[in-house]
C-alpha cells in the first residue's frame, strides 16, 4: 500500500466511509449489513498489517545497532563488575574496622554491664566514612548523659518509679515513662475510691443485716410462741349385728 497521496487516500475514505456512516438498514437487508462490516473490518486489517510491516522494515537498522550496543555494554559492564567487588569489599572491611573502634569506645565509656545496650541507639551513619570518630564520640556521649539525666528523673517520683523506669527502658522515651507512672497512678487513685464505696456498700449491708436480726429477737421476746393442745378424740364403740 503506497501512502505517498496521503491527502488523496483519506479523502476518498472518508467519503466512502461517510456512506456507511449514514446508511440505515432494514430488517431485510441485515444480511447486507454483515458483509458491508466484514469488508471493512477487512480493510481495517490491510491497514494494521501494512503499518506492522513498515514498521518491522523501519526497525531493522535500530534492532541491529542496539544488538551491537549491548554487546558493547556486556564488555564494559564485566570490568564494572571486578572494580565494584573490590570497592564493595574494601568498604565492607572498614565499615567492620570502623564498627570494632565504636563498640570498643562504648565498652569503656559505658562498660558491657551498662543497662544501654550500643544496638538501641546506634546510628547506621556512624560506618560512613564522612562522620569522623570525634562526632561519633561525643554523640556516645550525649546518649548516656541523657539515660543518667532521665533515670535520676524517674528515680525521685513518689510513687511508682520502678514501672516508670522500666518503661523507660523499653522505650528510651522520658514522657512515656511519665505518662506511665502518672497512668498508675490515676488507676490506683480509682481502685482505692472503688473498695472504699465497695466496703461502705458492705458495711450499711451488715449494719442491716444485723438490725433486722436484733429486731427479730426482740419481737420474738416479746411476744413468746403459744403451745398448741392437741384434743386426742373419743373412741367410737363398733357397732356389732348377728347375720
Amino acid at each position: 500500500m503506497n501512502i505517498s497521496n496521503f491527502e488523496e487516500l483519506k479523502n476518498e475514505i472518508t467519503e466512502r466511509a461517510s456512506t456507511y456512516m449514514n446508511l440505515v438498514y432494514t430488517d431485510d437487508q441485515i444480511q447486507d449489513a454483515k458483509k458491508d462490516r466484514a469488508a471493512l473490518n477487512k480493510f481495517v486489517k490491510a491497514l494494521s498489517d501494512e503499518r506492522i510491516k513498515i514498521k518491522k522494515e523501519c526497525l531493522k537498522p535500530y534492532e541491529d545497532f542496539e544488538k551491537k550496543i549491548k554487546e558493547l555494554d556486556g564488555i564494559v559492564n564485566k570490568a564494572i563488575q571486578n572494580i565494584d567487588s573490590q570497592v564493595k569489599a574494601y568498604d565492607e572491611q572498614k565499615k567492620a574496622e570502623k564498627m570494632a573502634q565504636i563498640q570498643d569506645y562504648w565498652n569503656r565509656v559505658a562498660s558491657p554491664e551498662h543497662p544501654l545496650k550500643l544496638e538501641r541507639v546506634m546510628d547506621s551513619k556512624w560506618l560512613n566514612a564522612t562522620v569522623s570518630m570525634k562526632v561519633i564520640q561525643e554523640a556516645i556521649n550525649g546518649i548516656l548523659a541523657k539515660y543518667a539525666e532521665d533515670i535520676a528523673t524517674l528515680q525521685k517520683l513518689p510513687e511508682y518509679s520502678f514501672e516508670a523506669i522500666e518503661a523507660y527502658k523499653s522505650s528510651l522515651d522520658l514522657g512515656k515513662a511519665l505518662n506511665e507512672a502518672h497512668r498508675l497512678a490515676e488507676m490506683a487513685k480509682r481502685k482505692a475510691e472503688h473498695d472504699e464505696r465497695m466496703k461502705k456498700l458492705w458495711d450499711e449491708k451488715a449494719e442491716q443485716e444485723r438490725q433486722a436480726k436484733a429486731e427479730a429477737e426482740f419481737a420474738k421476746h416479746m411476744n413468746p410462741p403459744v403451745e398448741e393442745v392437741v384434743i386426742e378424740p373419743e373412741p367410737v364403740e363398733e357397732k356389732r349385728e348377728w347375720i
